[in-house]
């Protein structure tokens, strides 16, 4: 018997969701990342390598944590002297590199964006605690000139 137009309707709109469902199921890791996955707001226990994965679509996202060799450059960073002086770095590079082993527990307690609390923020702790001890000629002298 020939398929009446419900019927081929019915056949269309299945056909067109498991293709939606599909699309937002698959997704790809690039090389040099490590994907971590959220469900409901909790960070998964599974990371996924380099490649084509899947996971079920609308309950679970993921984030790519690069994992090779990356430089964050840390812009206009203050520099308070001992004697009151205020002068500025235009940039520190910071090259760095996250482990495997450690993405899991990094993101679990820094998020993805763990540079700005282990990195940005870091430097410009570091920076402001030695500047504070230093006058302006040991500082500008001795140390970017010497």
């Amino acid at each position: 018997a020939p398929m009446n137009n419900a019927t081929g309707t019915i056949l269309l709109v299945i056909v067109a969701l498991i293709g939606v469902i599909f699309q937002f199921s698959l997704h790809r890791v690039d090389e040099g990342h490590i994907a971590v996955y959220y469900r409901g707001g909790a960070l998964l226990q599974s990371t996924s390598a380099p490649g084509f994965h899947f996971m079920l679509p609308f309950i679970t996202n993921y984030v790519s944590i690069q994992v090779t060799t990356q430089t964050d450059e840390v812009k206009d960073i203050p520099c308070g002297t001992s004697g009151g002086v205020m002068i500025y770095f235009d940039r520190i590079e910071v090259v760095n590199r996250l482990s495997i082993d450690s993405v899991l527990d990094v993101v679990r307690n820094f998020t993805p964006d763990y540079d700005k609390p282990l990195i940005f923020d870091k430097v410009h702790h570091e920076v402001n605690q030695f500047c504070s001890t230093q006058n302006l000629h040991s500082v500008y002298i001795d140390l970017l000139l010497g």
